[in-house]
C-alpha cells in the first residue's frame, strides 16, 4: 500500500513479459476504481509509470481492448469502458453462477487454515470499511473471494473465467456505496458460517444473493454517472 502522496508503483513477478505486467497493472487499477470508466489512458504517462517503452504498454492496452476493458475511441483515444446496464445484468448473472457454483465446491475441500485465511480477509475487510479505507477494503474483499474459489479443487478454468469476470466489473461504483457496506460485512459472514459448517448448497446460496443483492445499487450508480469523466487523463495517485 503506498502513502498519501507517493506514486503507485507495480510489483510484479520476474518471469511475465512487459505486456502482460502493463497488462495486470490496467486490469488491477481498474477493479481498485483508480482507473474509471470513461478514464483517457495516456500511453506515455503509462510508460513513464511502468518504468517501459511505450509498444508493450500499448499492446497491453489492445489485449484489454479485446477483453472489454478498453475501448478505442474516434477522436479521443483509448479509455476505459463505460458497463451499460445490459451488460452489467449478464455480468451480475454469470458472476452469481459461477461463484456461486465455486463456493460450492471449494466447501468440501478447505482446510482449517484456508478458511483461517478466508476470515482474516473479511475481518480485513470489515476493519478497512470501518476506517473510510476503501482502497484496503476492495482489496481485501478481492482476497475474500479468491480464497473461496481457488479452493474449488483446483479448476483453472472455473477460477480464469471468474477473474475475467471480476477484471470486467464497475468496482469503482461498488466502493461508493456505504448504503451496501454494513449489508457486505454481514454477508460475508454468513457466507463463512456456511462454509464452516461444511453446506456447500447453502453456501452456494448466500454467496449468490450476496452477489445479486449489490445489483440494483450498481444499476443505479452507473445510470447516474453516464455521463464523461471529468479525467481527462490517467490519475492513479
Amino acid at each position: 500500500m503506498e502513502r498519501k502522496g507517493e506514486p503507485l508503483l507495480p510489483v510484479f513477478p520476474e518471469h511475465r513479459t512487459k505486456v502482460h505486467l502493463a497488462g495486470d497493472f490496467l486490469r488491477a487499477a481498474i477493479r481498485r476504481g483508480d482507473l474509471r470508466p470513461g478514464d483517457r489512458l495516456d500511453v506515455r504517462e503509462l510508460s513513464t509509470r511502468l518504468s517501459m517503452s511505450p509498444t508493450p504498454v500499448r499492446e497491453a492496452m489492445r489485449m484489454l481492448e479485446v477483453e472489454g476493458l478498453i475501448v478505442d475511441e474516434p477522436h479521443r483515444g483509448m479509455s476505459v469502458a463505460r458497463p451499460t446496464g445490459g451488460n452489467l445484468e449478464e455480468l451480475y448473472e454469470l458472476r452469481a453462477n459461477l461463484e456461486g457454483y465455486a463456493t460450492r465446491l471449494a466447501t468440501s475441500h478447505l482446510s482449517d487454515s484456508q478458511l483461517g485465511q478466508i476470515r482474516t480477509a473479511a475481518d480485513a475487510h470489515r476493519d478497512a470499511r470501518l476506517n473510510g479505507d476503501l482502497q484496503t477494503a476492495a482489496e481485501c474483499n478481492y482476497e475474500f473471494h479468491t480464497l473461496i474459489y481457488r479452493a474449488a479443487n483446483d479448476l483453472p478454468y472455473l477460477m480464469e473465467f471468474i477473474l475475467r469476470l471480476w477484471n470486467a466489473f464497475p468496482w469503482n461504483a461498488n466502493w461508493t456505496l456505504e448504503m451496501r457496506a454494513e449489508r457486505a460485512v454481514s454477508e460475508h459472514a454468513e457466507v463463512i458460517d456456511a462454509l464452516a459448517s461444511g453446506d456447500g448448497n447453502e453456501a452456494e446460496r448466500l454467496m449468490r444473493l450476496h452477489i445479486l443483492g449489490a445489483k440494483p445499487f450498481i444499476l443505479e450508480a452507473i445510470e447516474g454517472a453516464d455521463a464523461p469523466s471529468d479525467r481527462e487523463s490517467l490519475a492513479l495517485d
